[in-house]
């Protein structure tokens, strides 16, 4: 994973102003244009360039994360297909993101479900992108919140509709106050 460079990003935009001064609009979408123009969701990336994306350590941890993830929540939704869907993941990919954000309180289990087809289908090395979870909700109420027995179901659950051997984050979404953080 390389870092970005202001340089060779802003050498990408081509036409640049004579003053030197470039609009976040023009930088953020140097390097993308529209399949078809009627569809917003078909983006193809001309250059291999993302301005802006870095990497950086996820706390102590030594995970390398980008600083921009994709969360599922709209991708998901109802008023989205899944070819479209798989059109922003591989996007995404293609563009840097390493991060897939998930939460089965937003998006319900569709999100797992899908998101792993598509990982299936793409044939990505499992170390190149990183998954992360929430948990606490549940889209069953009676089961929800921080105890073992609750994590343990809930993180079961999601490999299997992921079709993963591991999620690499797991986040707490919400403090438990009948479970003690110890």
């Amino acid at each position: 994973m390389e870092e970005f460079s202001a340089g060779s990003a802003l050498s990408a935009l081509g036409d640049r102003p004579s003053d030197g001064v470039i609009s976040k609009e023009q930088l953020l979408l140097s390097g993308l244009t529209h399949s078809t123009p009627g569809n917003p969701y078909q983006l193809s990336r001309q250059t291999s360039l993302t301005p802006g994306l870095r990497y950086r350590n996820l706390g102590k941890s030594g995970l390398r994360v980008s600083n921009v993830g994709l969360g599922t929540w709209p991708i998901f939704g109802p008023g989205m297909t899944e070819e479209q869907a798989e059109q922003i993941v591989a996007l995404a990919m293609d563009s840097g993101i390493n991060v897939f954000d998930l939460s089965e309180a937003h998006s319900g289990t569709r999100a797992e479900v899908e998101l792993g087809r598509i990982l299936i289908r793409k044939g990505w090395k499992r170390s190149s992108y990183v998954v992360t979870t929430k948990i606490y909700w549940s889209t069953r109420s009676e089961e929800r919140g921080l105890s073992r027995k609750h994590i343990i179901e809930s993180v079961k659950a999601s490999l299997v509709r992921l079709q993963l051997s591991y999620i690499d984050v797991v986040i707490v979404h919400k403090a438990d106050p009948m479970c003690p953080m110890e």
